[in-house]
């Protein structure tokens, strides 16, 4: 294999991800090193320039794993109802020797699988807790780092098909309204390969997904399409969960972390991140319907390009034409300005006048009515621009306030596309400044930003509660 290019040691290389990001890095010419416990165990040990046994549990046995690499990339972790080795053990610890052979060789950058929403999951989820214990650790490292947090990938929604073929019935933690965006091993993979390449899109911690969105009921309803069977849907409440996490604790600790992860996914409507995907689920079902192993269904899929909007199937908040349309005539004006004028300059004129279209939109809805309720009268306007608002009345001691929680960003991929890292300066950003500027009596500030690796963007304003207008 070509040596222009890094020198890249997996591990989690015998699992799907690993496998899928391993298979993508062979094809692109990568020298790869793989860490493995048993040789046989890899699917195509021939993709490998070097593989190097041992286990990633036991220190001792890692002595010169990461010795001439420059990018380890890692997603070990452990998902059984099997009582050893234990969570700790594996998602926490096994990652941390791993890390620790990176920092004593010197490694330039290291790429980690985390979960979403780790920092939220992590007070009920031992599984979460544990990967985002890891990612502070190499985010501290001092080397350039990557953490993907994914939605779920396409061998999670296997247990769907599987049960649809076995069982004849799927069951769905909560009542199957949350959804997410599956992603391929092979489209993450190519994921992998740009972050490696480019260094501007290193220190990210970033969700991501596929480019279809489902819910859990519609994943569970697609896979008895696939079999040509009606679907037979049942449901385990959040509460049952709980329960049986407690139950299942002094006796198998590694069932209570699995269940307690349910309960999590189960309790949160919207686990979906930004879409690098381009493989379809359904052509992943409809590939194992035929029989084919989980890396031949994933290798055989269709490989679409994703919209350059956020669009969803099932989605409830697709973005219009008209609107994608001004996202991206606004894109197209910043890069032409930017050109021009640099950067600074750009910006200052793309200001000119937004204040007053701020004015026009937000004015009939904050006149005469506390923000919360102008804030959610807005849905259905940032549904057309492919957002997930939810609104939060936080008025006290004097102050009407209010929380506009966005759980998509319909720009990141536009803003990539016109060579930009994020797009809040000419999204977010202005937007929030030119609320200001129309309505001298309301602050306005950013909290959080999905684009800087945030679960969601969060913005808070307030004014004085005896405002009226």
């Amino acid at each position: 294999m070509s040596e222009k290019h890094p020198r890249v040691m997996v591990a989690g290389a015998t699992g799907y991800i690993g496998g899928g990001v391993l298979q993508i890095l062979h094809q692109k010419g990568f020298w790869i090193r793989a860490l493995c416990r048993d040789k046989s165990r890899l699917r195509h040990p021939d993709w490998c320039d070097d593989i190097f046994v041992g286990h990633a549990t036991q220190p001792e046995t890692l002595m010169g794993l990461c010795e001439g690499i420059d990018v380890v990339f890692s997603s070990i972790g452990i998902r059984s109802f099997k009582r050893k080795p234990t969570v700790w053990e594996v998602d926490y610890q096994a990652n941390l020797n791993i890390l620790q052979e990176a920092k004593t060789a010197g490694v330039k950058h290291f790429i980690f699988v985390s979960v979403l929403h780790a920092s939220e999951m992590a007070r009920l989820s031992p599984i979460a807790d544990a990967r985002n214990r890891v990612a502070q650790a190499i985010i501290q490292s001092g080397m350039d780092y990557n953490i993907f947090a994914p939605t779920g990938f396409f061998n999670d929604s296997q247990e769907f098909l599987v049960a649809a073929q076995q069982k004849g019935v799927v069951r769905l933690f909560g009542d199957g309204s949350g959804v997410g965006n599956p992603l391929s091993a092979l489209d993450f993979g190519k994921e992998i390969v740009k972050v490696i390449e480019d260094p501007k899109l290193r220190n990210q911690v970033r969700p991501v997904g596929g480019c279809e969105e489902f819910s859990h009921r519609q994943v569970a309803e697609l896979a008895f399409q696939v079999i040509g069977k009606e679907p037979r849907v049942k449901t385990v409440p959040a509460w049952w969960l709980a329960l049986q996490a407690f139950l299942l604790r002094p006796f198998n600790y590694n069932a209570y972390t699995v269940i307690k992860f349910f309960e999590f996914v189960a309790r949160t409507p919207d686990m979906t991140g930004e879409p690098i995907g381009r493989r379809r689920l359904e052509d992943f079902f409809r590939n194992l319907a035929k029989g084919l192993s989980i890396t031949e269904a994933d290798s055989l899929c269709n490989s679409q390009p994703c919209q350059n909007s956020v669009r969803f199937r099932g989605s409830k908040t697709m973005i219009s034409k008209e609107a994608e349309q001004q996202l991206r005539e606004r894109f197209e004006q910043f890069a032409e300005l930017r050109e021009q004028h640099g950067t600074e300059r750009a910006l200052e004129m793309m200001m000119n006048g937004h204040a007053e279209v701020q004015k026009k939109l937000m004015e009939p809805l904050i006149r005469g009515a506390p923000l919360a309720e102008a804030f959610y009268k807005a849905i259905p306007i940032f549904e057309q621009l492919g957002m997930k608002m939810d609104v939060v009345d936080i008025s006290n001691k004097g102050k009407d306030a209010v929380l506009e929680i966005q759980r998509i960003c319909p720009y990141a991929l536009l803003a990539k596309q016109f060579g930009l890292q994020t797009p809040c300066q000419i999204t977010c950003d202005m937007d929030v400044e030119a609320i200001q500027q129309a309505f001298p009596q309301i602050q306005g500030r950013i909290l959080s930003k999905l684009a800087q690796g945030d679960c969601v963007c969060l913005f808070k304003y307030e004014r004085d509660a005896n405002t009226g207008d």
